[in-house]
């Protein structure tokens, strides 16, 4: 299933998930642009996850952060954004996390300037 691929991690990268696999992954007649908190609630039931007690304010923690848009009354459309981390974060496995922090500059350690008492006079 393609929500057991993608191993979202947060009750919102579930529902990036959701609303990417409506709009991209579907199968034709059941395609749709956006998703409602019904949907939601039927995905849990569908990827065997407990549901959500309120599925409408995990839809509207998603617009805050950025991953869906509000479409209508009551509809959230993943934006360019969330399709992104469905797409190309998701999964997020420890070998791609290692990956990430070997690639990850080397901080230059900065050197505290000596404090003027500690120097010596200058015989200039």
């Amino acid at each position: 299933m393609f929500v057991d691929e993608k191993q979202p991690k947060t009750d919102i990268q579930f529902a990036a998930v959701v609303a990417y696999y409506h709009r991209f992954e579907a199968e034709e007649p059941i395609r749709k642009g956006t998703i409602t908190a019904e949907d939601l609630q039927e995905a849990t039931r569908l990827a065997v996850r407990s549901r959500f007690k309120l599925p409408h304010s995990t839809l509207n923690n998603a617009v805050k952060q950025g991953y869906f848009d509000r479409a209508g009354r009551g509809e959230f459309k993943l934006n360019a954004v969330g399709e992104n981390l469905v797409a190309m974060a998701l999964p997020v496995t420890g070998e791609a996390t290692n990956d990430m922090i070997a690639r990850r500059p080397q901080r230059k350690q900065s050197r505290k300037p000596h404090s003027k008492r500690n120097r010596k006079p200058s015989t200039s």
